[in-house]
């Protein structure tokens, strides 16, 4: 197609609306068109820059998650091939449900002993238990977390509060999560690949591990 020609076949499209909450997608051309002003702006995430089928992905994925399209770029991760999305937001779709009953979230113990845990609990409407989980230090050494370079060596009590915070919801809400991951989860997941002497991880994973579970591996 010549420049006139994409010039004139744009002038025929009918214009996206614009209502008091953005911008009002009704077809899937106008979400493609979208996707693709999004994608080279200074405003899309790095992980969708100049990537207009994912970012159209990512949009499409926010409008079934219920939320406006430009937050949901802002805050869904694609991490091994499957969409997550950051702790704060899994909480957010819970709230916006109205199924939540009460919400609450506290640590207890020392700071970093091993025994030093985030705590989680929430009460789902119409339920007579509220469901409570806990993650501690000695859970992250376990699964060889703690100390792991990132987030868990230079903010691990959010990182505490987080695995406690997606275990407790994703236990309680699935019907509203519908199998998504928190971003903080999905990050520290290895794939990993069948072969004739057992399972092994991906150079770029073992790179990230501590070297005693390389060695198991």
């Amino acid at each position: 197609m010549s420049e006139a020609q994409h010039d004139t076949a744009l002038s025929t499209r009918q214009p996206m609306a614009i209502g008091t909450r953005g911008i009002q997608i009704t077809t899937h051309d106008e979400l493609y068109r979208f996707a693709g002003a999004v994608c080279k702006s200074d405003f899309c995430p790095k992980d969708f820059r100049n990537d207009q089928g994912s970012t159209m992905v990512a949009l499409e994925f926010s409008l079934e998650l219920g939320i406006p399209m430009l937050q949901g770029l802002q805050n869904i991760a694609v991490v091994n091939g499957r969409a997550s999305v950051w702790g704060d937001l899994m909480l957010a779709l819970v709230e916006s449900s109205g199924l939540q009953e009460d919400f609450f979230e506290d640590f207890e113990g020392r700071a970093y002993d091993d025994d030093y845990k985030a705590i989680c609990i929430s009460k789902r409407r119409g339920r007579t238990r509220a469901t409570t989980s806990q993650y501690s230090v000695q859970d992250a050494k376990i699964a060889k977390l703690w100390g792991k370079q990132g987030p868990w060596q230079t903010n691990p009590k959010r990182m505490l509060q987080m695995r406690a915070r997606a275990f407790c919801l994703r236990d309680t809400y699935a019907d509203v999560l519908r199998g998504l991951y928190s971003r903080e989860e999905a990050e520290d997941a290895i794939d990993l690949i069948a072969g004739p002497q057992g399972y092994t991880a991906d150079r770029a994973a073992q790179n990230a591990l501590p070297p005693e579970i390389t060695q198991q591996l």
